[in-house]
């Protein structure tokens, strides 16, 4: 049918749409190889914590509050992140407020992932790519990162053009940041390379001035 196209009476409205940001920082590989050292560096000498991870190692949710450079660079980058972020979404009211930023590292070798999950509290999550490890030909969903559609049963009837339900699948890029709504859950794909595939995630909570 093409209806649509031919009745100027009938308007296709798109709504619901949940926002999906990626922020790419430039010329990452000094950066990148800073927090990656810094990494390896405390799975040496602290024990993982266990939330969403099969495998591999994560860190205190205390990342931002390491000693050195690169973790202050860091910083500074999420914070430029997140504040165009906020004026892109808040309209023209703006934020008057105050942000809480954690950060915690993610380290996954062969066969590690995590399994679905969201991030209460928290309005924005994101993740950063610190080392995106090796692809793997035989898997092309290694280390991918799944955002799940968040509207439930879309999937119960089967649609010409299967329009609902497909999740969205973001491949890990040295240097690449992509934020989210916290609530929005996702998972990442079992990380079948060859090395670390090593990601910083991190959790924004917003509190307006009273």
């Amino acid at each position: 049918m093409t209806t649509a196209q031919q009745n100027p009476e009938i308007r296709i409205s798109r709504m619901f749409s949940t926002p999906i940001i990626t922020y790419r920082i430039k010329n990452p590989a000094a950066l990148n190889e800073g927090l990656r050292q810094a990494i390896l560096t405390a799975e040496n000498n602290y024990a993982s914590t266990r939330r969403s991870n099969i495998g591999g190692w994560r860190s205190e949710p205390d990342l931002l509050e390491w000693q050195g450079v690169e973790i202050t660079l860091f910083g500074n980058e999420i914070q430029q992140a997140i504040g165009q972020l906020l004026a892109s979404t808040s309209g023209e009211q703006g934020f008057d407020g105050h942000i809480k930023i954690n950060a915690w590292a993610n380290l996954l070798r062969k066969g590690n992932y995590n399994t679905v999950h969201n991030h209460p509290e928290s309005a924005w999550s994101g993740v950063y790519y610190v080392n995106a490890g090796t692809s793997d030909t035989t898997n092309p969903l290694s280390g991918i990162l799944e955002l799940l559609d968040p509207r439930p049963f879309v999937e119960m009837v089967a649609i010409p053009g299967s329009p609902f339900g497909r999740p969205a699948r973001i491949e890990a890029e040295n240097g690449l940041m992509v934020l989210f709504p916290s609530w929005l859950y996702h998972h990442v794909h079992a990380y079948t390379g060859e090395g670390e595939r090593i990601a910083i995630a991190f959790n924004v909570s917003m509190m307006p001035k009273q």
